[in-house]
């Protein structure tokens, strides 16, 4: 078979090319073109990823925080947020003097994105149990371990009772003014729009 000795596949590559760049690879791969025998540049850009120093003490606090505790914090922080926002929204609701029937839709949309908002934040963690009987749910059917239920379910309970605390001391003296209303006008505080109406109503479903 003849060989092939043309000047043009001996060509040198272009004298006027730049050095490479740091963090750049080229390479000169030699393609044919209607003029002959050409060098074409091809680059390969590599990413500069730099990892982001850590401090000591962030990496001690990492190992030496317990994975229980991570889990109770979430629970009982998830439960805060939608018990105070729907409590809060309930509250709002329960003590003004014109109740407007909208506001009811209000109530409903403050659980929901609560709820949302707490299974975003903290569900990656604990599971996003955020109740008791979800946490007794996963225990009998889904096992759970029985280990964590304590801890589950004190937390959500301290949480619940720290937002509830909060919405009181927020509406107290709504709520001192709606029981003197309430008594000076004779009626009775069981009432279906009232707190302890909802609260039979939920007990009965």
């Amino acid at each position: 078979m003849p060989q092939l000795d043309h000047p043009s596949l001996h060509a040198e590559p272009p004298h006027n090319v730049m050095p490479p760049k740091s963090n750049t690879i080229r390479r000169h791969l030699p393609a044919t073109v209607e003029g002959g025998a050409t060098y074409s540049l091809i680059s390969y850009e590599t990413p500069d990823v730099r990892a982001h120093s850590i401090s000591h003490w962030r990496l001690l606090l990492e190992h030496k925080r317990p994975r229980w505790l991570r889990e109770m914090v979430a629970e009982a922080f998830g439960v805060f947020s939608f018990v105070y926002s729907g409590v809060g929204a309930n509250a709002s609701f329960a003590v003004q003097e014109t109740n407007e029937p909208g506001k009811i839709f209000t109530i409903g949309l403050a659980f929901a994105l609560s709820l949302a908002f707490a299974v975003i934040v903290a569900g990656h963690v604990s599971g996003g149990h955020f109740n008791p009987a979800i946490t007794l749910s996963f225990a009998i059917f889904r096992n759970f371990p029985w280990k964590k239920v304590p801890r589950y379910i004190l937390a959500q309970t301290v949480g619940a009772f720290v937002a509830a605390v909060l919405v009181f001391a927020q509406y107290h003296q709504k709520i001192v003014e709606f029981e003197n209303r309430v008594k000076a006008s004779g009626g009775s505080f069981v009432t279906s729009s009232g707190p302890a109406g909802r609260i039979q109503l939920r007990i009965i479903i």
